[in-house]
């Protein structure tokens, strides 16, 4: 006769495994269950993205077709605070380069702003100036004396960028150069800007993360090294002898749109300089706007296809106490030049 405490002992075991079983298959079950849950939600959010985009395409070409992009709004909110603010800056900006007697120039987003809606793009978030590098060179002593003590700093890398400590502020200042010669024709500005590209792409490197650190983005050369690169394009011109012999005027090969063929211009475009009306305020732009327009962007009167602030890092910046101060600048009750206390 068989042992009924074994014959348990074997039932109890065999439970454990059965029930070990039906847990893991419950496990199983619940996984799957989620797993299909989530796929439904990911189909239907993008159901839901794909109908966004079907309805975005038709607003946009509603819009387009009758509305005309001078005609489009200001900025409202934070952006337009923002916006407002960086008018200040730009303002104080004019008025040192005005103190010392420095040249430059509203560029790309700024002087688009300025000739097609006078005043900022609706959805740009920072200003762009460029200065030859004449008077590029001469700036940054300047700026070590102006802003010491006060919140206002700048990071001298493929650019000149002046921020007012970690807020959305920012001021781009671009250089350029004069070539040795100016251009014969299109072929010729088109081959002059591939050589120039070819030493810009063999030769620097960027690391792009930086700029949410507020940091120096070139990560290979030092400035002085910089200035050794320039040497292999042709001699230094000043702005003297170029008003006599009207040579072409390029990107600085530290500015990463010289990727771009498009950064060969011929010196009547820039020179001499002129005045918009941007945001209220006269501010100096090129000689030929439209041609320089034309030049980097196309039909630059025709909407572009994505409308949103388009730097991340500047909008990664927006935050209460951030929002407070831009207001405080634009009120007045904030001097930019206000010393640390």
């Amino acid at each position: 006769m068989k042992n009924p405490v074994n014959i348990a002992k074997k039932g109890y075991n065999k439970i454990l495994q059965i029930d070990s079983l039906v847990e893991r298959l419950d496990n199983i079950n619940f996984r799957q269950n989620a797993i299909e849950t989530e796929i439904k939600k990911i189909n239907s959010s993008l159901n839901t993205l794909d109908e966004l985009q079907k309805e975005n395409n038709f607003l946009k070409e509603l819009l387009f077709a009758n509305f005309h992009i001078e005609n489009a709004p200001i900025a409202n909110g934070y952006l337009r605070l923002s916006q407002l603010a960086n008018l200040e800056l730009l303002k104080l900006f004019k008025d040192i380069c005005k103190k010392h007697n420095l040249e430059f120039y509203l560029n790309f987003g700024s002087l688009l702003g300025a000739i097609r809606h006078h005043g900022f793009v609706p959805w740009d978030d920072d200003v762009d100036v460029m200065m030859i590098r004449e008077d590029y060179n001469k700036l940054l002593p300047i700026l070590d004396k102006e802003f010491k003590n006060t919140k206002l700093f700048y990071v001298h890398s493929e650019i000149i960028r002046i921020y007012y400590g970690k807020t959305p502020l920012q001021l781009d200042i671009f250089p350029s150069d004069f070539y040795y010669r100016p251009m014969e024709d299109e072929k010729d500005r088109i081959k002059t800007g591939t050589f120039l590209k070819e030493i810009h792409q063999n030769n620097i490197k960027f690391d792009w993360d930086k700029l949410k650190t507020q940091e120096r983005t070139i990560t290979n050369l030092s400035y002085g090294e910089i200035e050794k690169l320039r040497e292999k394009v042709g001699p230094n011109i000043t702005k003297k002898e170029a008003t006599k012999t009207h040579p072409a005027i390029y990107h600085g090969l530290e500015k990463s749109s010289i990727r771009k063929v498009r950064s060969v211009q011929d010196y009547d475009w820039i020179y001499p300089l002129k005045t918009a009306i941007f945001e209220n305020i006269p501010m100096p732009i090129p000689n030929q706007p439209e041609n320089l327009l034309d030049y980097y962007y196309g039909d630059y009167m025709a909407w572009p296809s994505k409308i949103y602030p388009k730097h991340d890092d500047i909008q990664s910046r927006f935050n209460l106490d951030n929002i407070r101060i831009l207001r405080n600048v634009v009120s007045g009750k904030t001097n930019l030049l206000e010393k640390n206390k």
